[in-house]
């Protein structure tokens, strides 16, 4: 038994140090970083053995500077890029590849890949779609119709009025609190000029970065990106991501209507980090820990899901505590008060007990392997947008916390105000 309880421990600690391992070798290759005259940043990466070439074009304002009143406006500008199906399907039928838009508070990214011998193709359609943009009543039209599309398919998710109201009860009108998709209201005050301000204020060559990654000689790919981005104007003007912080949220909790019949939402959320925070890194790992948790308490809940969200941004966001598809005679089992749903009740169920070895281990692992799945353009990508500091420091961050820091965070963080919502169908305003 002994043996047994010393063997553990060191298996654990093997497991994390093999998980860490690759992920610092691959950040050991920096890429080939290049920025034009007119200020896009350029990074290639050379893989031999890619099957594809991907271009990632990321320009650093996304959602977070709608205009207030009209949300929206920044979804409806990534959609006009490439605004037709054709235009789309290019990518698959003459280059082999494909084609996606990322759009959220942060940035707005193209993605998009074609075979190993499509590399200037690619960059000549990108080139275009991004520099000379069709900005009309037309194309804002259509814009607003893609939109509106993804909009309607997330209000029939009773999930999403749950995320939404929390949100809105802890930032308010900051950007964070604001919808991306905008609403049914912002939609009818948006127009092609305010497409056409928000391009010329963010969509500049010096405010953004763009990857290539493949089989490709570095020297010919940046002589491409030159050629065909060279002469991509620079922005307007530079906003910078400041905004005035949000008050404090109303703590008590807050009982609303639930129009679905699918059980009910239980939101709580903290307010939380930024993505270059100090203690970013502890916060990932915390969430990790208090997801698992919280899945094991709402896994008595039958028919119930449960998840912890870190949503951090280039400002602070929210830690999330969700719990989806629960009947009401479940508050029982949720929240140790009984009867009562006391909002304060949960919380402080999953953080009464001290963070434990395994835990920790578990969720540091668990946190490297997931930053390791991300393609290492966009973790370069990410040091731009989030004014990181070099690479390697990120990892080596994860590597040096301790379970005292994990500890030490949960401690500071449960004292904060929390938003309490309960959304239940028939009940509430």
């Amino acid at each position: 038994m002994r043996i047994l309880k010393l063997i553990l421990p060191l298996s654990v600690a093997i497991f994390a140090v093999l998980a860490i391992t690759p992920l610092a070798e691959a950040q050991a290759k920096p890429p080939k970083q290049e920025v034009l005259l007119n200020g896009l940043k350029v990074l290639i990466f050379n893989e031999p053995s890619a099957q594809q070439t991907t271009v990632r074009l990321r320009v650093h304002a996304g959602s977070a500077f709608d205009p207030q009143g009209k949300e929206g406006v920044m979804r409806m500008l990534s959609e006009t890029i490439f605004l037709t199906d054709e235009a789309r399907q290019f990518f698959a039928d003459d280059l082999g590849g494909s084609f996606e838009v990322d759009s959220n508070y942060d940035y707005i990214q193209m993605n998009v890949t074609g075979r190993t011998d499509a590399l200037i193709p690619l960059l000549e359609t990108l080139a275009n779609a991004v520099s000379s943009p069709q900005i009309n009543k037309e194309s804002t039209e259509a814009a607003k119709t893609r939109v509106r599309r993804d909009l309607d398919a997330k209000l029939a998710n009773a999930a999403f009025f749950a995320d939404r109201a929390a949100s809105e009860r802890m930032f308010g009108t900051f950007p964070y609190g604001r919808s991306m998709f905008g609403t049914a209201d912002s939609h009818t005050k948006i127009d092609f000029a305010d497409l056409r301000l928000a391009y010329d204020r963010f969509f500049g060559a010096d405010n953004a970065t763009i990857s290539i990654s493949g089989n490709v000689d570095p020297n010919i790919a940046y002589r491409a990106v030159r050629r065909f981005l060279g002469s991509w104007l620079k922005s307007d003007r530079r906003v910078p991501s400041t905004f005035k912080q949000p008050t404090d949220p109303e703590t008590s909790l807050e009982v609303l209507n639930l129009r679905a019949d699918s059980g009910a939402e239980v939101r709580h959320a903290i307010r939380g980090f930024s993505k270059a925070d100090v203690d970013f890194a502890a916060s990932e790992v915390l969430t990790a820990v208090l997801d698992k948790r919280l899945k094991e308490r709402v896994a008595k809940v039958s028919n119930a899901k449960a998840g912890v969200r870190n949503e951090a941004h280039i400002l602070p966001g929210q830690i999330v505590f969700a719990v989806s598809g629960i009947g009401t005679d479940a508050k029982i089992k949720l929240y140790p008060a009984g009867e009562s749903v006391d909002p304060k009740g949960l919380l402080a169920s999953i953080f009464s007990e001290l963070i434990t070895s395994a835990e920790f281990a578990a969720a540091r692992t668990s946190i490297i392997s997931s930053t390791n799945a991300k393609p290492l353009d966009e973790r370069w990508i990410d040091l731009d947008t989030y004014k990181l500091g070099a690479s390697p420091t990120q990892i080596v961050k994860l590597q040096e916390l301790t379970i005292a820091d994990i500890q030490k965070l949960a401690d500071s963080i449960k004292t904060r105000p929390a938003v309490n919502l309960w959304m239940v169908k028939g009940i509430g305003s």
